[in-house]
């Protein structure tokens, strides 16, 4: 029998003495605390079995980790590149539109610029319920106080169709 299913054997026969177990007396209990102590030690036991397969699995698993890292240096570079010059372009020209890319992504946001000039409806400052607003009305947003803005996100690949993508 390997470890592992003598650890696993041991654990149910503990599990089996702690279910009939039933504390009536000062004897139930201290046989009651010795199986507590067995476990104790048993636990201790499954942790030292099972602790050098996962010492394996987690250098596997950083080994991969950094292999990744090093193959997806210059697909990363490329987007460092390519994204803000495309930005750039959209915010300028306006973005024609290129099959798996999306849109660049209105943020739509808000400064306070007077708490005082703010409507009744918008406190005990409701900063969830001034943003869902912001975001509904947009630059048709009238709220004294409150400055509304936009921000442009940068261009972003279209999460359906990034499996699609083919490279010849």
């Amino acid at each position: 029998m390997n470890e592992i299913e003598r650890v696993k054997t041991e654990a149910l026969t503990i599990c089996d003495q702690a279910k009939a177990i039933t504390i009536v007396d000062k004897q139930s209990y201290e046989n009651a605390g010795a199986l507590l102590v067995a476990v104790k030690k048993l636990r201790k036991q499954i942790k030292d079995v099972f602790k050098p397969m996962k010492d394996k699995a987690s250098a596997a698993h950083k080994e991969i980790v950094a292999q990744e890292k090093k193959a997806d240096i210059e697909a990363a570079e490329v987007e460092a590149i390519l994204i803000p010059a495309m930005t750039a372009y959209d915010e300028k020209y306006g973005a024609p539109k290129v099959e798996g890319l999306r849109k660049a992504q209105e943020i739509w946001k808000y400064d306070i610029k007077n708490p005082a000039l703010i409507p009744d409806d918008f406190w005990r400052l409701d900063l969830v319920k001034l943003g869902e607003y912001v975001r509904t009305m947009r630059e048709a947003t009238k709220i004294p106080g409150v400055e509304v803005y936009c921000e442009r996100g940068g261009v972003r690949i279209d999460k359906r169709q990034e499996e699609t993508v083919k490279f010849d």
